[in-house]
């Protein structure tokens, strides 16, 4: 990292341990590399995991360009699942939270709807009757349009933020199985293909998630499996069952730490 440590007009002062480096990405996550003395291990550690992936990728890189040497890389420890499954879940229940004020907005809409078409009925009137509160009503179903809007915005929002560390994560996780199993160039872009890091920021009834989970019933079922079933069996549909998910990206992961093939070749 001599390239990236030169550049700094006062390199001298962020060296002070020879097995340790520590970055600090643009949005402030930190991650420090750490080498082993006595072998040739390295360490990452980071507040969180985006902030791991981004100095791995740029490590692995580096050694698999051979500019540093003739290296074989490999990775003793399992992935870290349960912290992705977590990022998955925050996903998948603020999609069922914004589907639900989307059912509140109709509603408050509908409401504001009716309650303005009396007003205007009661003002056509000749001899208008009292207005019995109805402007008190408009004026509060207003205020109840606006707050829901604001809260679908800011679920929006926080919805790009997830997106944006689940793409990271995913393909952090798919790198990690590579090192883990020594997956070949083929099956790790394969693994890529199905378990697609592009994360789309749509709240529509069919996202990421939907999409993971029809891929990897395929991979399975009649890649891996090599199964002779019709694959017009398989439907794209809403994830209800999280748990579901989560079970067929682990039987995912269990097959290639078997061994599998993800080209449909057999086991070695």
């Amino acid at each position: 990292y001599k390239d990236i440590i030169n550049f700094s007009d006062n390199a001298d002062q962020y060296v002070t341990n020879p097995n340790a480096i520590a970055f600090i990405l643009p949005n402030e996550v930190d991650c420090t590399l750490l080498i082993a003395k006595n072998s040739s291990k390295y360490r990452f550690q980071s507040s969180q995991l985006e902030g791991i992936w981004f100095v791995l990728n740029d490590f692995v890189e580096r050694v698999q360009s051979k500019k540093y040497g003739d290296y074989v890389l490999s990775n003793q420890e399992a992935p870290p699942l349960q912290d992705y499954f977590t990022l998955i879940e925050n996903r998948f229940y603020l999609r069922e939270e914004f589907e639900k004020l989307k059912v509140v907005l109709e509603q408050k809409s509908s409401e504001f709807r009716t309650i303005q078409k009396r007003l205007l009925t009661r003002f056509k009137e000749r001899n208008p009757s009292s207005l019995n509160n109805l402007d008190l009503l408009m004026n509060e179903a207003y205020q109840s349009i606006i707050s829901t809007a604001n809260q679908i915005e800011e679920k929006m929002a926080l919805n790009k933020q997830l997106c944006s560390l689940l793409q990271v994560q995913t393909r952090m996780i798919n790198l990690l199985m590579k090192l883990r199993f020594n997956l070949k160039d083929d099956d790790y872009q394969i693994l890529n293909y199905y378990m697609t890091p592009i994360v789309e920021d749509s709240m529509e009834d069919i996202g990421w998630e939907e999409k993971i989970f029809l891929n990897i019933t395929y991979l399975v079922k009649f890649i891996i499996a090599k199964s002779g079933q019709e694959t017009s069996q398989l439907s794209l549909h809403k994830v209800e069952d999280l748990n579901k998910l989560k079970k067929h990206i682990t039987v995912l992961f269990d097959k290639i730490s078997k061994g599998a093939s993800l080209q449909g070749e057999d086991e070695t």
